[in-house]
């Protein structure tokens, strides 16, 4: 099985591709399933979703590890649908979006890295690259379109940027995932059309 992360700013378009990736990708005869991080129907999901919506103030820290323990919980679900046959899963962010968010909240990425280290890593990452402005005033798919934490942060979404265009040019030396960077203000079909030349190869 293979796993597609698609990564990004809050509101770059990571949900819309993430669907029409599916579709596409069926039609040409694949199993797949799709997900996101973070699954808020999940009881680690519900504790960050409280989070970001500051109705539950604890540390960076205490949340990196929940969000971490929420990437775990899901490691048993990856082998299933492996067993099952599955031969694609396109994940709504994934790991790096936690090094790269944790990062610019003042957290050491090689901490957090360690956090995650044991989970399965995707074999391709795709950025969807926005400026932090343009972030802001999209509307986003959670909390009724209302900006979270994370999105009304304008000085969090630049050091986030910065980090997701350091990972992707650098990345740690243990990590073997193929990377990918595609400007996210061109139009929906034309992101399409990249992400679809660099999956179907």
């Amino acid at each position: 099985m293979q796993i597609i992360s698609l990564e990004g700013l809050d509101k770059s378009g990571k949900h819309t591709q993430s669907i029409l990736l599916e579709q596409a990708l069926r039609e040409r005869g694949y199993r797949v399933v799709r997900s996101e991080f973070h699954r808020y129907d999940t009881p680690t999901g519900e504790l960050i979703r409280k989070w970001l919506t500051h109705e539950w103030p604890v540390d960076q820290w205490t949340v990196e590890l929940i969000m971490a323990a929420d990437k775990y919980a899901q490691q048993t679900w990856f082998e299933k649908l492996e067993e099952q046959g599955t031969d694609i899963l396109i994940l709504d962010r994934y790991i790096t979006s936690q090094l790269v968010y944790s990062q610019a909240s003042g957290v050491e990425r090689e901490w957090v890295f360690h956090l995650v280290k044991g989970l399965r890593f995707p074999d391709i990452e795709i950025l969807i690259d926005i400026p932090p402005e343009v972030s802001m005033q999209r509307k986003g798919k959670h909390n009724g379109g209302k900006n979270d934490r994370y999105e009304s942060d304008l000085a969090l979404l630049t050091r986030a940027r910065e980090y997701y265009l350091e990972w992707f040019k650098s990345p740690l030396p243990t990590i073997h995932s193929k990377r990918y960077i595609i400007d996210g203000e061109q139009d929906i079909s034309v992101i399409h059309q990249r992400i679809m030349n660099i999956i179907l190869p």
